[in-house]
């Protein structure tokens, strides 16, 4: 099937990907026109040629057909990069290489990981910093919007940071050395640590670990490491 949705504003387009993100299979491959004159996916709609200059192709025979790239930099650069790290796909694919006017890639093996550190808010009293730390977990999802929905779930729990290997503010982020983590990764972020909101403060380790695996079970996840920290 071919869905498609033509805006002029990206991060609209980047919205409604998230929206529909459970239609959306493992992405195979995906094309990139620099310049609307240059793509051939074009359709009368509503008295007017519209140009999709962005083709996703996924392993249900799904076609999505958007209109994103122009030019070298800008929201419509920025939002291709952030659809293909919503869709697990975080290699350089050079979306913002000057003259890379068309960008064919196929045989793609999207990766729905996260790397969460998780903390238990034990302040004692307001701004405290004061932190217990329960254990680092690695998870896989074998769809985008699994993954999603774990997110927006923990987002109802805690307080989500991403975490870098070098983050001098966070006294954890040298655990996450420990994984292996494309440099491409700056939009929906696999590095991340979640301090569990107040109401959480005087539950046991035991009962946060067997709450969040509950979660991750019910949302499609799979834990492929456990470190204690």
């Amino acid at each position: 099937m071919i869905y498609r949705f033509y805006c002029a504003y990206p991060d609209v387009t980047q919205e409604y990907m998230e929206s529909i993100l459970k239609l959306v299979g493992n992405v195979k491959e995906f094309e990139v026109f620099r310049f609307q004159e240059d793509t051939p996916y074009v359709v009368d709609e509503d008295g007017e040629k519209k140009r999709y200059t962005f083709i996703l192709k996924d392993d249900r025979e799904n076609e999505f057909w958007l209109y994103t790239a122009c030019g070298y930099s800008g929201e419509g650069p920025r939002t291709t990069r952030a659809i293909l790290h919503l869709l697990g796909l975080k290699d350089d694919f050079k979306i913002s290489k000057e003259g890379n006017n068309h960008i064919v890639e196929s045989d793609l093996r999207p990766v729905h990981k996260i790397n969460l550190l998780i903390a238990q808010d034990k302040a004692e009293q307001y701004r405290s910093p004061k932190r217990a730390y329960i254990s680092l977990l690695s998870l896989e999802f074998k769809y985008a919007y699994q993954r999603k929905n774990f997110m927006d779930a923990l987002k109802l729990m805690g307080y989500i940071q991403n975490v870098r290997k070098d983050d001098a503010l966070n006294e954890k982020s040298y655990l996450f050395s420990w994984f292996d983590v494309s440099e491409e990764d700056y939009y929906y972020p696999t590095n991340n640590m979640v301090t569990l909101r107040s109401v959480f403060r005087d539950f046991s380790k035991e009962n946060i670990e067997v709450m969040i695996k509950e979660l991750i079970e019910k949302t499609g996840g799979e834990i492929t490491e456990e470190k204690e920290v």
